[in-house]
């Protein structure tokens, strides 16, 4: 559940006094916003695909007339119970459904955009427990991003290896 962990539950557990595996909302911020993450990632030069925000129709249209690396994937920005990530088959479904999310069909969490450059292979999240000073590796997962016949990519299809 990361809207608690966003909306700072585990500060509030801290602040009273009660042990709580779950990251500060400073640090679930990363898993709140895809665009923040994104900024972050940029910053510290970490290797990434070519993206674009977009907050407006004006600004959709304008970064896929000059989008250069094939079809985007669309990406709602804040949390969307794994409903946020969409993988168009063809240039104009890019433009329906940025302009569907951007007149709210995701509520707030598509008030913003993220289209990504695609990528294609597996993708692998690495989990750590870390107390600020000492980290642990926790288990791997691998998540695959298109089930048959959908073209929502599930984030809560995770394989643990």
């Amino acid at each position: 559940p990361e809207q608690p962990l966003v909306d700072g539950i585990a500060d509030k557990f801290k602040s009273a006094g009660i042990a709580c595996c779950g990251p500060q909302a400073s640090a679930a911020r990363l898993e709140g916003s895809k665009i923040f993450t994104r900024q972050v990632t940029t910053a510290v030069k970490v290797p990434a695909p070519e993206f674009a925000i977009v907050k407006t129709h004006e600004e959709l249209d304008e970064a896929l007339n000059n989008w250069k690396s094939g079809l985007p994937v669309i990406k709602a920005d804040g949390l969307a119970a794994g409903k946020g990530v969409f993988l168009p088959e063809a240039m104009e479904e890019c433009r329906t459904i940025g302009h569907e999310l951007l007149d709210g069909k995701l509520g707030e969490a598509s008030k913003e955009l993220l289209l990504e450059e695609r990528l294609f292979g597996i993708e692998a999240s690495l989990f750590f427990a870390c107390n600020g000073r000492e980290a642990v590796a926790l288990p791997h997962a691998l998540q695959t991003l298109r089930h048959v016949m959908r073209k929502v990519a599930p984030t809560d299809a995770l394989v643990k290896r």
